[in-house]
């Protein structure tokens, strides 16, 4: 209960910190625009493109003209002299990204035409992937939900990000796709020839097909970066268990400053994320730590298995 309190708490302080334009102009310069010679107006398009889609439901506190807001938000990263990796604004875009992140790792797997509009995935392996990814990165989204929110919820509210954004639909183009559907369902499910209703009990669910509009998902591609880049740090973590075979213990410091060090020469800055990777690492048993004179010591659970390490490094490495 207290675990939950406080997770709720940390929900709360976060869906009522307002998203300033430094934090929007931020993610735009990380994720959306590469380029080191861009253009004003453009930043101010993007900035008001997350204005319209994100002041219904959160606290944007920046209004009027967004070329001057902007103008004035580059001047203040050029007062700090960097710009920083992580803010609310991306933070309210993690979950649209874990789900384009799934459906890009399931067409990844598919053989679709290039020179088609539409192709179909399923939601069963969709949600799948959603919830593999989720589970890696639990602590960068724990607090983005209420705990009282199931996870079916949370799976929902991603997946309407898409539908909203026209990348998926539930019916596509062709003329009475929804009632051939709907038709299919019907008489599998009134199959008057079979009597043992145990059989019945047990069929299969219907796995239901989503419509991917592929132009509109290359469009929304660049949102696959925000969890890509976590991965990647969580990657290079896992890597660096594989160091920990060759000693006995290491000082968490130690430990975190050799992830930071490889992280930097990726060209990351992602403090926190390496700090939430080492709690997965103890949660999934593979490392455990203790107190020697207010030092945290770190070691492996088991420094004569490397399975399950070599198991977390492919379970992260097949989404990066």
């Amino acid at each position: 209960m207290i675990v939950d309190l406080k997770q709720h708490m940390r929900h709360e302080i976060w869906r009522n910190t307002p998203i300033m334009s430094v934090h929007v102009l931020s993610m735009i310069l990380q994720y959306r625009i590469k380029s080191k010679d861009f253009e004003l107006k453009d930043c101010a398009q993007l900035m008001d493109e997350f204005q319209k889609k994100f002041r219904q439901h959160h606290d944007l506190a920046f209004v009027g003209d967004l070329d001057a807001i902007t103008q004035n938000s580059l001047e203040v990263f050029s007062m700090k002299g960097f710009i920083p990796f992580s803010s609310v604004a991306v933070e309210v875009m993690k979950l649209e990204s874990l789900m384009m992140k799934s459906l890009f790792s399931v067409m990844d797997l598919m053989e679709f035409d290039l020179h088609s509009d539409t192709c179909r995935v399923s939601q069963n392996r969709l949600l799948e992937n959603f919830r593999k990814i989720a589970s890696l990165l639990r602590h960068e989204i724990d607090f983005i939900n209420p705990p009282c929110l199931s996870a079916s919820a949370s799976e929902k509210k991603a997946l309407d990000y898409l539908i909203d954004s026209l990348v998926l639909s539930q019916q596509s183009d062709e003329p009475n796709s929804g009632e051939q559907l709907m038709a299919k369902r019907i008489a599998y499910n009134l199959d008057v020839d079979s009597e043992d209703e145990e059989d019945w009990a047990h069929r299969p669910t219907i796995d239901t097909l989503f419509y991917v509009n592929i132009a509109n998902a290359l469009s929304h591609k660049w949102i696959t970066t925000v969890t890509s880049t976590v991965l990647d740090v969580y990657y290079v973590a896992a890597k660096q268990l594989l160091e920990l075979r060759k000693i006995d213990v290491v000082e968490e410091t130690v430990f975190l400053q050799r992830i930071s060090e490889e992280l930097k020469r990726k060209g990351h800055d992602f403090d926190a994320a390496a700090q939430n990777a080492m709690k997965l690492f103890k949660e999934e048993g593979i490392i455990e730590s203790y107190s020697h004179s207010n030092v945290k010591i770190l070691y492996l659970k088991d420094p004569f298995d490397e399975t399950r390490i070599l198991g977390l490094i492919h379970e992260i490495a097949q989404f990066c």
